[in-house]
């Protein structure tokens, strides 16, 4: 990945641990490119983060074994690029769920982003420019 990424941060604690969620595209965002990819970093500098453990589901798909997954300092980095572009106008909820290596998971965490929405102008003006010219007009026009 040339491009520099931003990430939105999320902290979980639990007892004597943190771990840290860092994701892209951000929750909430609105107009996500329909070839956007998921890139979610996990990270804790207490404790170590178990690798079989990392999970992310889109709209309730397990999609962990599609994943690439990159060791990075203190945890990992998980790397989903969609096979196809999504949809206009979806709403993707994505949960993610990780635990250290001694089986204490994270609560899930879960977002949501939105993709772009379909251009509405430029396909109404289609259609009028269509039935206008298949309109007889006669005198009018």
């Amino acid at each position: 990945m040339e491009t520099a990424l931003r990430f939105f941060k999320y902290e979980w604690s639990y007892r004597d641990f943190t771990i840290k969620v860092f994701a892209t595209p951000f929750p909430y965002q609105k107009s996500v490119p329909l070839n956007q990819d998921i890139c979610i970093d996990l990270t804790s500098s207490e404790v170590l983060i178990n690798q079989a453990s990392l999970y992310l589901s889109i709209n309730g798909y397990d999609i962990t074994q599609a994943c690439s997954v990159f060791p990075i300092s203190n945890g990992f980095r998980m790397i989903y690029h969609p096979l196809m572009n999504w949809y206009y106008n979806e709403t993707k909820t994505i949960v993610v769920r990780a635990a250290d290596v001694r089986g204490m998971y994270m609560p899930d965490y879960i977002y949501n982003f939105y993709t772009v929405r379909k251009r509405i102008s430029s396909s109404i003006n289609y259609v009028i420019n269509k039935l206008s010219n298949q309109i007889d007009w006669g005198d009018l026009k």
